[in-house]
């Protein structure tokens, strides 16, 4: 998809480098907090939390897999829940967001 991974960056840098930005997709990270703090739209892919434990304050979307595996908290998801997620559920939250 002409992704580019740029490594380990500073902390204020990867700020700056969320802060250009339009959407960004990602699982339950540091990141999810930096975008909507910036308020940047959202695509959160969550399987292991319960998701209403989070506040997407409008700015983004809660895309899980269709099969409930009940492992929240857990480390690793012994189903492979997030292999449900097809690209395309995810492309169609963006194109709906970024409207």
């Amino acid at each position: 998809m002409g992704g580019k991974y740029f490594g380990v960056l500073p902390f204020q840098e990867y700020i700056a480098l969320v802060s250009h930005c339009d959407l960004i997709v990602t699982q339950v990270t540091m990141t999810l907090h930096i975008a909507l703090g910036l308020e940047k739209k959202v695509v959160l892919l969550n399987n292991i939390f319960n998701k209403n434990d989070f506040e997407m304050y409008g700015l983004g979307v809660i895309v899980e897999p269709n099969v409930l595996c009940g492992c929240y908290y857990s480390p690793v998801c012994p189903h492979e829940s997030m292999k449900n997620i097809l690209p395309e559920i995810i492309l169609t939250k963006i194109v709906m967001l970024l409207k």
